[in-house]
């Protein structure tokens, strides 16, 4: 039987190295802008930009999952969730190896009068602030900035 490494903590979430981590997210756009939460995963490292959301806890739904994180990092309710499709992510972080698999979501704001907020602010599944931001596409799109996972400048 293999062992279990013990848990590794990053900046943004932890994880069992070795382990594969799913991952629930949800594009919002609007304006020709997208929201997003920009992660500093390694101090040397340029910042990465990622949809709103977290990690999948055993026992939700994907669906139900989304909700909760939203709600964390945005104080706000979504309608109109529709499932995207999901992206698999192999990488490093610093010397740790990472494996995600991401469950993307597109929704909308519930609440009308959030699109006309420049940030959000909430906490992440471990406690820790989150803010977003409304970010043009074309920043992604002319390579001003990362965006994970890399599917998501084709799905907008």
């Amino acid at each position: 039987m293999p062992t279990l490494m013990p848990a590794q903590q990053t900046q943004d979430h932890a994880f069992v190295t070795g382990s594969i981590r799913p991952v629930v997210l949800c594009i919002f756009q609007h304006k020709g802008k997208i929201l997003v939460k920009q992660i500093t995963r390694d101090a040397s490292a340029s910042p990465v930009y990622m949809p709103p959301g977290g990690g999948l806890i055993f026992g939700e739904y994907s669906w139900e999952s989304i909700r909760i994180e939203i709600k964390k990092e945005l104080g706000e309710e979504i309608k109109n969730l529709s499932f995207l499709g999901t992206s698999e992510q192999v990488t490093t972080e610093g010397q740790l190896p990472k494996h995600e698999i991401v469950f993307l979501f597109k929704g909308e704001l519930a609440n009308e009068a959030a699109y006309q907020q420049e940030m959000f602010w909430g906490e992440d599944e471990t406690g820790q602030p989150v803010q977003a931001t409304w970010k043009p596409i074309s920043f992604f799109k002319k390579n001003k900035g990362k965006l994970y996972p890399d599917l998501i400048l084709e799905l907008v």
